[in-house]
This record gives structure tokens, C-alpha cells and sequence, in this order.
């Protein structure tokens, strides 16, 4: 037989659980194309996991909360790769940056997630080496033939941040 207590802090659980999920349903929806910024991935993660959250925290067994606490470790694992895979980054960037000018050499648009993803690849050297990127270009800001101020990492020149002129 269930408590008042523990009835309330389900409740609680399950409206907190379908609001992150619906409020991070509606915002991939709408801004699903800009996974470039943190807050997005962490808002992507938490919608993506609520649904098997909220199946977990209503089961009555051990092993449905053995799997609730497995999941909830998982999301916060999943964070935490994200939080470290930015600060690596960031780390490259600000220990090892190399400036350098990059060219929008080509555009292209593919189906993807059911729309279209526009992107561009950018041609960028450093020392001897050609890289070519492809980056999100949702927003039409970039066109072919653009020059851009890049900055990338002498140690892994995979990792860079570009700047529009």
C-alpha cells in the first residue's frame, strides 16, 4: 500500500519529468539544428531520457529501481562526458591556439531527422596540412567563397572555432 509521501513525491517526480520532457521535445523541435552550445546537449539528453524516467519511477520492484538509479547515472555520465568534452576543448583552444583564415569552399543541404541540415565545409591550413570541415550553417550566414578567422589547436588542428568577419 502506498503512503501519502511517497504518492506525492511520484507526483512530483512524474510532472517535473513530463515537463523537461515536453519542454525538451518542443525545443529540438524548433531549435534542434544548434546542438553547437552545452545547454542544448544537456536539454537533449534529459528530454531524451525522461520517457524511460518516468516508465522507471512508477515501478514497484527492486530491479525497476535498480534500473531507475542505473539510468539516472547514465544521464549524469552523459552530462559529465559533455561538461568535459567542451572544458577539453576549451582547454586546446586557450593553451595551443594557432590562428589562421579559413574558406567556405562548398554548401550543401542533406535530409536529415526529417529536414534538411544546411552546412558548410570550410578549407583551413595549418603548416603543411589541408583540413576540411563541415559546420552547421542553419542560420544562411555563410556563403561559398567566405573568408573566416579561425582558431584551431596546434596539437589537434580537429578542434577549432571560427568567427565571421
Amino acid at each position: 500500500m502506498l503512503n501519502i509521501p511517497e504518492i506525492k513525491n511520484k507526483a512530483i517526480w512524474n510532472f517535473v519529468l513530463t515537463i523537461s520532457f515536453l519542454a525538451g521535445f518542443l525545443y529540438l523541435i524548433f531549435y534542434g539544428h544548434s546542438y553547437e552550445k552545452m545547454p542544448q546537449k544537456i536539454l537533449a539528453i534529459i528530454a531524451s531520457m525522461s520517457p524511460v524516467l518516468l516508465f522507471l519511477i512508477n515501478v514497484k520492484t527492486s530491479a525497476g529501481k535498480n534500473i531507475f538509479f542505473l539510468v539516472v547515472f547514465l544521464v549524469f555520465f552523459a552530462i559529465t562526458l559533455s561538461l568535459a568534452s567542451e572544458y577539453y576543448k576549451d582547454y586546446q583552444l586557450s593553451k595551443y591556439a594557432i590562428h589562421t583564415k579559413g574558406l567556405v569552399v562548398e554548401l550543401k543541404g542533406e535530409q536529415a531527422r526529417g529536414r534538411i541540415e544546411y552546412s558548410a565545409i570550410v578549407e583551413y591550413k595549418i603548416g603543411n596540412l589541408v583540413y576540411k570541415q563541415s559546420i552547421s550553417n542553419n542560420d544562411y550566414k555563410l556563403k561559398q567563397g567566405d573568408i573566416l578567422d579561425i582558431t584551431a589547436s596546434n596539437k589537434d588542428p580537429e578542434l577549432f572555432r571560427f568567427h565571421i568577419k
